[in-house]
Order: structure tokens, then sequence, then C-alpha cells
């Protein structure tokens, strides 16, 4: 994927709609050792998306903790 060894895990969770184009590479070289043939999905990045942490604290009724 994007030039990369991908699991079939990491491909099966691929959404079409991300999929640019999928390259077929005969003789890849020693990049990916002894492969005959190569599958390369060029994918496009996600634009949307991300993720959020937070952590809360009691400090009214407690000095310092985690509860």
């Amino acid at each position: 994927m994007n030039g990369r060894v991908a699991t079939v895990q990491q491909l099966q969770s691929l959404l079409p709609e991300t999929i640019k184009r999928v390259e077929w590479i005969e003789n890849p070289g020693l990049r990916y050792g002894n492969a005959y043939a190569v599958l390369n999905f060029v994918v496009v990045n996600p634009t949307l998306g991300g993720s959020l942490m937070t952590k809360g604290m009691p400090s009214l009724n407690c000095a310092w903790g985690d509860y």
C-alpha cells in the first residue's frame, strides 16, 4: 500500500473511495524480496478524522489523585 508492504487485513479494511489506483509491478527488485510481481494500491491519505483524548481529575473535593 503506497509502496509499503501491507497485510491482507489492511487491504480488506480499505474503503473503495480511498483507492486512487492499483499498479501491477513486474520484477520489483530487492525491495520486496523474491516476489515475482507486486500489486501496489495507491490510496489517498484521509483529510478528515482524527482522535481526541481527555482526562478528568477531581479537584474540588480532593487535592490530587486519579479517581
